[in-house]
Order: C-alpha cells, then structure tokens, then sequence
C-alpha cells in the first residue's frame, strides 16, 4: 500500500519519464504534458518525515529532484532553444551544435575536425551564459533552500557512496594505468588519423573511440537475426516482452537511451539502425539496462523498484552486454569473424574501454575539485588541463560546462566499467571466456536484476557477489593489451 507523499512523487516522476520519451521521439506529446509541480514545502515536509538517508531516504531525493527540474526548467528551456538554433560551419557544411559528437564520429577528415574545433568554441562562449545559468540556479536551490553546504555533500548524501573514498580510487586508477595508456595511444592515434598526440584534440578522440574506421569489418549478414538468435538461445526472445518497446528511429550512430515508465510494466529502448560497430554497442549497452528493468520483481517496494540512489548498477549491467558484443568469442561465434579479425576488434576495443573508463575517473576529480571550491564556471580552465594531463588529447577550457553532468555521473560510469570488469572476471573464473553463452550466468543476472534498485553497487557487492569491488581485474586486462602493439604492427589494416 503506497502512502499519499510516495504515490505524489511517483505521479510526478512517470510524467517526466514520458516527457522525456516523447522529446527523443520528437513526439509533440512533450508539449502537451505539463510537469507534475512538487512544492518546497512537500520536500521539506517529506525530508521531516522520512529523513534523507536510506531507503526512506530515496523518497525526499526523489521529491527533490522533481523540484529542482522543475526549478531548473524554465532556464534549461531558454538554453535548450538558443543550443538547438547554433550550428557550426565547416567548408560550407552545417553541424548543428546537437550532432557534434555524432558528426565527429563519422569524420575521417582530420582538417574538418580541426575547424569544427574552432567553431565550437566561438559557440561556447556564446552559449556558456545559459548553461552557467542552469547550474546557478539548481545550487542556489541547493545551498539557499536546503540547506547543502555545497553540491558535493548534495550527491554524497543522494547516492549514498563516499565521494572522498572513491576520489582516491578514481586517482589510484589514473596513476596505475597511464604507463599502459601512454604506451598505445600514439601509435593507435597515429595508424588511425596520422596526428601526433600533440597535434590532437577532443574531438580527433571522439573520432579515434568511435570505431567507424573499422565498420568495413562489421559483418554483412542479417544483424537483427544474428542478435535475436543470441538472447532466443538464452532464453530471452526480445519480441516476445510486451514490456519491453524497442523504437528503431533516426539515423545510424544516434544517441541511443533507455527510458523506463514504469519499472517493471513498460521500458522502451530508443536506438538506430544497426550499421556499425558503435551501433552495435549502444543497442547492446540499453539492453543490459532494459534486461534489469523488465525483470525487476514487482514485489519490491516502490522506492526499491523506481527510485534510483545511483545510475552505477544499471551501468554496470548495461557495460557488461556492452563488453560481450565486442569479445573475440563472440564476434567469433556469432557472426562468424575470422579469429584474426575478431582478436583485432577486441583489442581495440579494450583499449576503448581504457580511454574512456580514464576520461571518466578525470571528470570525476575534476568536479569534485571545482564544485568543492565553488569554481562551476571558473573550473574550466582546471578542467583543460586536468583531461590533457591525462588523456593526451587538448580540450578546450570554453567547452567545460557542456561536459558537466548532473549528479557527478561521471562517478557512476567510472564505478559501473571497473564493476563490470570485476563481474566480467568473476563469470571467466567460473565458466570460462565464453560465460555468455551460458545458462547458469543468466540465470544470475535473472537473480541480481530481480533485485531492481534496492541495494547501491558496494552493497550488491557485498552481499550478491560476495567479491570485493576492486580496480584490480582492470588492470589485469590492461595487462592483457601489451600485446596490442605487435598486433597493430603486423595487422593493420587487413
């Protein structure tokens, strides 16, 4: 039976889902749902009652966060059209400021990128006023009204994870790792794009992690078929969930989401076509992240089964599907790749997942640092230096505050690849490197995604797995990719 405050900020929280559905949908819906308006006075009333802290807990930061977008949305909507108006030109090409990242995966054109650089900058400039507004207003919300000495003590207390304990963690990885990042990227950046690690910037690494200079190796046989037959195989017919709404939409590289409405009853996946590898990917991570929805008991309270404390878990499962569709076993296995080509796109893939899992635990303590010292706008040019230090790759102070996330995300992905790395060996240990293909490995996560949102990712840890949440299985892989080199060497291109 659901109190009166949780069945509120349920209401509110569905409405926003399906808002948030229909914009990626380009529905017209969006327009035609108004937000649910929670008060102040209920947040401070709920926080009065329930407190702030465990699963109660989730209750005041669910209502929370419903008032601070609504708070915030006024301001974002200003943003929103002013960003969805800017365009970039390059040679005579318009690239809305929305598509960079897309536009950049695709471009093989190193002048291009290089130009694009520019221009986005300029916009930058233009457009940082909007979004430093947005952040103003959600941390004067914070501060003034409830009372948060910073935003840092905000998402500690929402997430229930010890910030200071991970900052350490994200900087122990960084350091035990940059001997094995700084050993490959020049020579992968270099047969790719002919650049220098000097000469590169953000956007030469959105390109170098795309993987698009490899999709003339992605198989030509029916992607859907190959895919469907995998999880048929597991047991799990992905056309047979009523729960589960796949729209296949837009183009080729699109961002891709998962948007539960209400867990586990209705789950959609938004994704495009199939035509790559980075499309395989992003098809495969909201998987992982729908697969732990629809089979979410709905025995668990609502605060168990809807309110989310942290993205980390439901990351960590998504990367694990993530990693299986580009192992050499699979890409093997199921759609039949010489050994040579599939050993090839792992390895690189590998190395992707170290690039990335680095820019993560980067912005991580580069967020800490700047919301600690108050530095929201300021930080940019800490944040700059911060990612050339330690991806290689020059980033452009300007581009600081479209880089932020909200809720510090950035910890949770960081969290959720060196998770997904630890289950990933604690499967191999078991059954060996083709666990996928394995009942009994499904059958745990059947078990685990049974347990929806009920425990944070240390607590799942702990009491699921029983392993210890360690950056060490990561390193062991890094390990792995010494041999990546030799490889680059006598393998590229085909």
């Amino acid at each position: 039976m659901l109190d009166f405050n949780t069945q509120i900020i349920f209401n509110a929280i569905k409405i926003n889902r399906k808002r948030d559905l229909a914009l990626q949908l380009h529905d017209d819906l969006y327009n035609r749902i108004k937000p649910y308006n929670i008060t102040r006075e209920q947040c401070v009333k709920i926080r009065e009652n329930y407190g702030s802290l465990g699963v109660r807990g989730r209750i005041f930061h669910q209502a929370l966060e419903q008032y601070l977008r609504n708070r915030i949305e006024p301001v974002q909507a200003m943003f929103s059209s002013w960003m969805q108006g800017a365009k970039a030109q390059v040679k005579g090409e318009d690239v809305p400021f929305s598509q960079v990242i897309i536009w950049c995966q695709d471009q093989s054109d190193n002048e291009k990128r290089h130009i694009l650089r520019y221009e986005i900058r300029s916009l930058c400039r233009f457009l940082a006023p909007f979004s430093h507004a947005t952040w103003q207003v959600l941390l004067h919300t914070l501060e003034e009204e409830f009372n948060y000495p910073n935003y840092i003590e905000y998402c500690q207390e929402k997430k229930a994870v010890d910030i200071k304990a991970w900052y350490k963690i994200a900087r122990q990885f960084l350091d035990k790792t940059k001997d094995y990042y700084n050993e490959l990227i020049e020579e992968i950046l270099g047969r790719i794009t002919s650049l220098t690690i000097e000469q590169a910037c953000r956007f030469d690494a959105i390109y170098l992690l795309g993987l698009r200079y490899l999709d003339h190796l992605f198989p030509v046989c029916n992607i859907s078929d190959s895919i469907n037959s995998f999880f048929t195989n597991l047991g799990v017919d992905l056309n047979s969930f009523k729960n589960l709404i796949i729209h296949t939409t837009g183009k080729s590289g699109r961002q891709s989401y998962c948007i539960p409405i209400e867990i586990p009853n209705e789950v959609h996946v938004i994704i495009g076509p199939i035509k790559g590898w980075l499309d395989l990917e992003s098809f495969f991570h909201e998987i992982g992240h729908a697969l732990s929805f629809i089979f979410t008991s709905k025995d668990l309270s609502l605060e168990e089964r809807e309110f989310f404390i942290s993205g980390a878990l439901s990351e960590t499962f998504a990367f694990c599907f993530q990693k299986i569709c580009m192992s050499e076993e699979f890409l093997v296995d199921i759609f039949g790749l010489s050994l040579k080509e599939a050993k090839f796109i792992s390895k690189i893939h590998a190395f992707k997942w170290l690039a990335l899992t680095r820019r993560y635990a980067t912005k991580f303590l580069v967020e800490v640092d700047n919301f600690l010292d108050s530095k929201v706008q300021r930080g940019q040019e800490h944040y700059a230096k911060m990612m050339k230090k330690e991806t290689g790759f020059d980033y452009d102070p300007e581009t600081y505050l479209f880089d932020l996330m909200p809720d510090i995300y950035s910890l949770d992905y960081f969290q959720a690849y060196i998770a997904s790395s630890c289950i990933w060996k604690y499967f191999i240990d078991a059954l060996g490197t083709r666990w996928f293909c394995q009942q009994e490995a499904l059958n745990l996560f059947f078990k685990w995604w049974q347990l929806g949102n009920s425990l944070g990712l240390e607590d799942f840890f702990k009491k699921e797995i029983e392993i210890p949440l360690t950056i060490e299985p990561f390193l062991e892989e890094c390990k792995e990719l010494i041999n990546l080199k030799a490889l680059l060497l006598s393998s590229w291109p085909f």
